[in-house]
Formats: structure tokens, C-alpha cells, sequence
């Protein structure tokens, strides 16, 4: 079998794109199948890539002229991937953009283009306030680009945010208009089913629940000792809301509950400047730590120790940060809806919050501290779960069924 899987670019170190590169690599190596990568940008992934036997790479061509404005780089990708995309028995766009150039370039070659499945890892949010940001307070209602603007709250910014809000509804238009000539959707979890169906009005939407690939085999034999912390794993953006747990953190302290323990925060993104910022005014330099990027075995070795994790997204449609802590037998405190709720059963794998109340998210975290057996049953549990639902073999078989039929 022939696929041609394409994600927009790969210049972030994310989730996203961890999970196009193994599912390329089980496809290729362990399914014996061709596959092709097209994208923008390959960045870092570029030699993985090229790692990989029988994968071949495309690099969507844009012409330097339209490099500068996004509509005239996404109707080059259009063009490009409608002359490029024959010859394949499926094509896999994975997350939006991505989604939207294939079914334009589908409408444009007159629904002659291999069937596609495209794997969605959520709606594209900007176009879809109403639908997925439903538990979302409207000052974070944006993306990450949207946000690093608004932030910088320059003229620039704000003739940038008139222009998006009129080509919004022709967007919505196309994107509405391609999806529906998809031949499969498989949303990564029931939250962005139900949202996929919404939106798109379709019934050839189907759960297909991500696992993650190699934390598992990462786990040490002995019992996990505790360090002290609790960790938030996460790329800094607004719809993340570290902010609030920062909050929690603080009134803890305020009332010296917080008991010497350490909050240490892995990721970047545009919000790092206000974090440390807000760090900083609330004195809390020697209580909460951005560690910024850090490589996969410091990543492990952060999970092994933690006494807990604590990830309080808004409107998120999965959460790989809590399957990474219970490949290590470790709980989480978790947001009270949507993917989160999915993933963590409260009481029993971790503990749920409303992401909005800092002070519900206080007495959580206090909970969570109070007994090292009850932290320690959870996180049994929660491994057992992991290994139930949620590993990456799993979701690769299910990702190849629907190919298949």
C-alpha cells in the first residue's frame, strides 16, 4: 500500500509531530508499506526521516515571492499537492492546515484524488470559537501565533487580527466544503468527534484513541522514588492555563501548605515571558521552576520522580502528557472535561479540577499530597489503563483497520 501523509510543517518539537513520525515509522517498517511525507518544512525530523526504509520526503515547493504571506503560501500548497497527490491508495493529511489544502486540492482535481483519511487531532480551533473553546475564557480563545501577537500588542498585530477576522468565514467555507469529500475522519478522541461532527455535519467520523510509543520500555524495574515535585509537561500557551496553577501554587503557599515542595514546568512557547514574569511578582522564584526544553531522558527521568503530574487544559482533545506519567505508575490532576476527563478517571487514576478555579485546583493538588499510598494506588491503576487503551500498538492497529476497510 501506497500513503501519502501530509502534515504542514515539522519546526515545532511537539506531540504532533512525534506522532506522524512513528506512525510513519510502523507503517514503513512493520506494515510494509510506501510512504510518502509531504510538508512545508521537515526541520529537525529531516534526518529521522531519511532513517526510515521506503519513505520517501516532499518538500511542498512555495515560489520566494509568496513565502511572506500565509494565503499565498497555503494556495501553493494547494496547487502543488493537487499535482503531486495521483498514484497513492490513501492520503493522510494530519492537522490543519494540512487538512484544508488536501480538500481543496480534492475539489480542484474534481474528487479524483486517492481516498483520503484524515487524522485529526482536533478542529482548527481560530475558525471554530464556538465549538471548541466552549469551556474556554474568551481572553484565550486564540492560537499560539495569535497570542505571541497579542502579547507583543503591535500595529502590526492588529491589522493582522482585522484581516483574519475577514477571511475567517470563507475559510470555514473551504474547509467545510473539502472535508466533506473526505472518505474517512479519525478523530484522536470521542471530545473531537463529537466536535468533528458538529462542525462538519458527517458520519464518517470515527474514534481512533492515540497511544504513545516508547515510555513504557523507558520504565525502571524498581519502585519510583519521589522527588519532591509535582511537573507540568506542556508547550506554553494560553489555552494550557499554567497560569492558573501558578495561582493555586501560590495561595499554598500563602498558607504554608505548599510543605517544601517544588512545581518544575517543561515546555516553551509564547507564554514563557509572562510566566516568568508572574513567577517572579508573586515570589514564588524558589517554588516554581521553567526548565524549558529538556531532552527525552531528562523528560523520563522528571516523570520517574515526580510525586504527581498536573496538566489543566482548556478544551483539550487528548492529553499525551498524561500517558507518558502512567507509563511510569504516576497520577495526574487532570481538567474536569473534554479529552482530559477521557484519559483520567477521577479517583482512581487522578484527580479532575476545574481548570478556571484556582483554588479547587489548590485543594486538589493538597489532596493529592496527603497520602503516598493513595498516589501510589492511582498510579497503578493508571498504568493498567495505559496498557488497556492507550498504547501506541494499539492505536496503530486501529489506524490501519480503517485504511483497510
Amino acid at each position: 500500500m501506497k500513503i501519502a501523509v501530509v502534515h504542514p510543517h515539522f519546526r515545532t518539537r511537539a506531540g504532533a509531530e512525534n506522532v506522524v513520525y512513528w506512525l510513519c515509522e510502523d507503517l514503513a517498517t512493520k506494515h510494509g508499506m510506501k510512504i510518502t511525507v509531504f510538508s512545508l518544512d521537515f526541520g529537525a525530523y529531516e534526518s529521522r526521516f531519511k532513517s526510515i526504509p521506503d519513505l520517501e520526503l516532499k518538500k511542498i515547493l512555495v515560489p520566494r515571492l509568496f513565502q511572506r504571506l500565509n494565503a499565498l503560501i497555503w494556495i501553493s500548497a494547494v496547487i502543488f499537492l493537487k499535482r503531486n497527490l495521483r498514484g497513492y491508495d490513501v492520503i493522510n493529511p494530519h492537522n490543519y492546515p494540512a487538512s484544508l489544502w488536501v480538500g481543496m486540492a480534492n475539489i480542484l482535481s474534481m474528487n479524483r484524488l486517492p481516498k483520503i483519511v484524515w487524522s485529526c487531532n482536533e478542529p482548527a480551533k481560530f475558525l471554530y470559537h464556538k465549538i471548541c473553546y466552549e469551556h474556554t475564557p474568551k481572553n484565550l480563545q486564540v492560537t499560539f501565533s495569535d497570542l505571541d501577537d497579542n502579547l507583543q500588542i503591535r500595529m502590526a498585530s492588529r491589522v493582522k487580527f482585522v484581516l483574519k477576522n475577514l477571511y475567517k468565514p470563507i475559510l470555514r467555507w473551504l474547509d467545510r466544503r473539502g472535508v466533506r469529500t473526505f472518505y474517512k475522519i479519525l478523530p484522536i478522541s470521542e471530545t473531537c468527534r463529537d466536535q468533528v461532527r458538529q462542525i462538519y455535519g458527517v458520519n464518517n467520523a470515527f474514534t481512533c484513541d492515540l497511544g504513545i510509543k516508547g515510555f513504557v520500555a523507558a520504565k525502571r524495574l524498581h519502585d519510583n522514588e519521589e522527588g519532591g515535585y509535582f511537573l507540568t509537561v506542556s508547550r506554553l500557551e494560553g489555552y494550557k492555563n499554567i497560569p492558573s496553577t501558578i495561582e493555586a501554587v501560590a495561595s499554598l503557599k500563602q498558607r504554608d501548605k505548599l510543605n517544601g515542595l517544588h512545581y518544575y514546568i517543561i515546555g516553551t512557547g509564547p507564554m514563557e515571558p509572562y510566566l516568568k514574569k508572574m513567577i517572579k511578582n508573586k515570589n514564588l522564584e524558589r517554588d516554581v521552576t521553567l526548565l524549558g526544553f529538556v531532552t527525552k531522558e531528562q523528560l523520563i527521568d522528571y516523570y520517574q520522580k515526580c510525586m504527581f503530574i498536573i496538566h489543566l487544559p482548556y478544551d483539550e482533545t487528548f492529553g499525551l502528557a498524561y500517558l507518558e506519567a502512567a507509563a511510569f505508575s504516576k497520577p495526574a490532576v487532570a481538567s474536569n472535561h473534554a479529552g482530559p476527563a477521557e484519559i483520567v478517571i477521577d479517583g482512581q487514576t487522578g484527580l479532575l479540577a476545574d481548570p478556571s478555579n484556582s483554588d479547587e485546583i489548590a485543594e486538589k493538588i493538597e489532596l493529592m499530597c496527603i497520602s503516598a499510598e493513595r498516589r501510589k494506588k492511582m498510579g497503578e491503576n493508571a498504568f493498567i489503563r495505559l496498557k488497556q487503551k492507550f498504547l501506541w500498538e494499539g492505536y496503530v492497529e486501529r489506524f490501519v483497520g480503517h485504511l483497510t476497510t
